[in-house]
C-alpha cells in the first residue's frame, strides 16, 4: 500500500454520511426559515374570542425579539384606541388606556416588516378580531330572607343573577381587576365576617380567610390581582390592616407595628402604594418599595381616590370657617407633598364628598350638597385642579351615593334614595356623561361596582 493512503471503512463512511447529512438539514432549515421569516407564535385575544374583558391588553407573541422599539410596532385597532406600548420579553403589549369600549368588535392589525437582529422580517401582516363584553355591574340586594346578598346586572340578560346564597348575608366585597374573581365578607351568626373568594366562571366559592372572633372586611385587590389588602377588628377595638395571598390563603399584617391603625385601603393604579385612612391621623399613604410615607389630614374617614397616573389623591376633610362647618376636597400631590384645596370658599357653605377620578384623569366626579340643609346630595363633575365644577344631577328630593367611572369613562354609576318616599330602599343608577342621561340600572339594590 502506498504510504498516505487512507482506507475508508464501513464505520467511517456512515459517519460521513450522516455528517453530510445532518449539514444538508441545516442547510434545508436556515433557507427555510428565511422564506418563512419572523413567526409569530401567540396572539391575545385570540381571533374571534368574545366575552373579553374591556380592561384587556392586546399581546402579540414572537419566535425571536424584533428589533423595533415599542412605540414603532406597526399595531393598530379599529376603532381607533389610545394606549401604552411596551414589550415584555419577546411579546409585544399593547395596553388601553383608559379601556375599551364594551360590546364592541375590535379588528387589530399588525403589519408586515418588523426584523429581527438576524435579519429575518415579518413578511405577512396579521389581522385579527374580538369582541368585548357588555359592562356589568355587581350589587347588593336582600334575599327572600332579607339578608344582602351578591347580584350580577348584565345589560342583555332577561334577569339579575344571584350569584350568593350565604346564610347571614354579605357585608361587602370587591371584584378582582380582571372581573374573574370577586372578593367578599360573609357575615356569620355572631356578628363577624369571614372572607371568601367567589369564581364566577363556574361559581364556586371557597372560604380564604377565617376570622374567628372578628370582622374582616374591606378587600381590596392590587392590581395585579394575586393580593388583597384587608381589614381586620375584633368586637372591641380598632382595625387592623392585613395582607392576603389569595390562591394560599396566607394573611400576615401589613405593617409590623402593631399600634399603626387603617381601613380603607386603596391601591394605587400601579401598585407602588397604598393609601389608607389612619384614625388619628387622617389619610396615610406609604410606598411599598421603600416605605416612605406621606400624611394628609382628614376627620372624615372617607377612603382617597387615585389619579390614573398615580402621582395624586383627592381627599375630603372637615373645614371651619367661623361658625360655618362644611366638607372640602383637597388634592395632594406625591411628588411635590403640597396639598391643595379643590373645592370653593363661599359664603355657602358646601359639603363636597366621594371623590372618584375618571380612567382618563381629566375630571374628577364627586357629590356635592349644601351645608346644614336638608336636601339630597348631587352628583358633580370638576377638573383636576378643581376648574369647570357642574352638577349632573338636579333632585334634591334624592340623595345620590359616591360615584364610580366605568372602566371607559363613559358612565357614573351611583346609589340613589328617594327621601321624599316613606321607607324609601336604595336604588342603583347611572350617568351617561356624553349625554346626560340618567339611568336606572335596578329599583332596590346598594353598593354597585363595575365588573370589568
Amino acid at each position: 500500500m502506498a504510504q498516505g493512503t487512507v482506507r475508508w471503512g464501513r464505520f467511517d463512511l456512515a459517519v460521513l454520511v450522516s455528517w453530510l447529512a445532518a449539514l444538508l438539514a441545516i442547510g434545508v432549515v436556515i433557507a427555510r426559515g428565511d422564506r418563512v421569516g419572523l413567526q409569530v407564535v401567540g396572539l391575545s385575544p385570540p381571533d374571534g374570542a368574545t366575552d373579553v374583558s374591556v380592561l384587556a391588553a392586546i399581546r402579540v407573541s414572537f419566535a425571536q425579539l424584533p428589533t423595533a422599539p415599542a412605540a414603532e410596532v406597526p399595531l393598530s385597532l379599529q376603532p381607533e384606541v389610545a394606549g401604552t406600548r411596551r414589550w415584555e420579553g419577546n411579546t409585544f403589549v399593547f395596553q388601553p388606556a383608559p379601556a375599551l369600549a364594551p360590546d364592541t368588535t375590535y379588528t387589530v392589525t399588525l403589519a408586515a416588516g418588523l426584523t429581527t437582529g438576524q435579519g429575518r422580517a415579518l413578511l405577512q401582516p396579521r389581522r385579527w378580531s374580538f369582541r368585548t363584553r357588555s359592562l356589568r355591574i355587581l350589587y347588593l340586594a336582600p334575599d327572600e330572607m332579607g339578608s344582602d346578598q351578591l347580584f350580577l346586572h348584565t345589560p342583555d340578560a332577561d334577569q339579575d343573577r344571584l350569584l350568593t346564597a350565604t346564610p347571614f348575608g354579605i357585608w361587602d366585597f370587591a371584584p378582582s381587576p380582571d372581573g374573574q374573581r370577586v372578593a367578599y365578607a360573609a357575615l356569620r351568626g355572631d356578628g363577624g365576617s369571614d372572607l371568601w373568594l367567589l369564581e364566577l366562571v363556574d361559581a364556586r366559592t371557597r372560604l380564604v380567610r377565617a376570622c374567628p372572633g372578628a370582622m374582616c372586611s374591606g378587600p381590596a385587590w392590587a392590581p395585579d390581582g394575586r393580593r388583597l389588602v384587608f381589614e381586620e377588628r375584633q368586637f372591641v377595638g380598632p382595625a387592623r390592616l392585613w395582607w392576603l395571598e389569595v390562591d394560599s390563603g396566607q394573611a400576615t399584617p401589613v405593617f409590623v407595628d402593631p399600634q399603626i391603625l387603617g381601613f380603607a385601603a386603596q391601591w394605587s393604579p400601579d401598585g407602588r402604594w397604598l393609601g389608607f385612612v389612619a384614625p388619628l391621623e387622617g389619610i396615610k399613604l406609604v410606598n411599598l418599595n421603600d416605605g416612605a410615607t406621606l400624611v394628609a389630614p382628614s376627620q372624615m374617614g372617607e377612603p382617597v381616590t387615585w389619579s390614573p397616573e398615580a402621582d395624586a389623591v383627592v381627599l375630603s376633610d372637615v373645614v371651619i370657617t367661623g361658625e360655618r362647618i362644611g366638607v372640602a376636597l383637597f388634592r395632594l400631590d406625591l411628588g411635590t407633598a403640597r396639598v391643595s384645596r379643590l373645592s370653593p370658599d363661599t359664603p355657602e357653605q358646601t359639603e363636597d364628598t366621594s371623590p372618584s377620578w375618571s380612567p382618563d384623569g381629566r375630571w374628577i366626579a364627586f357629590g356635592r350638597k349644601v351645608a346644614q340643609v336638608a336636601m339630597g346630595s348631587q352628583l358633580w363633575l370638576m377638573r383636576p385642579d378643581g376648574s369647570e365644577a357642574h352638577p349632573l344631577t338636579a333632585d334634591h328630593t334624592t340623595h345620590y351615593g359616591p360615584p364610580s367611572w366605568s372602566p371607559d369613562g363613559r358612565y357614573v354609576l351611583f346609589q340613589y334614595v328617594r327621601l321624599a318616599e316613606p321607607n324609601a330602599q336604595p336604588g342603583i343608577g347611572m350617568v351617561d356623561i356624553r349625554t346626560g342621561a340618567l339611568l336606572t340600572v335596578v329599583s332596590n339594590g346598594r353598593a354597585p361596582a363595575w365588573l370589568p
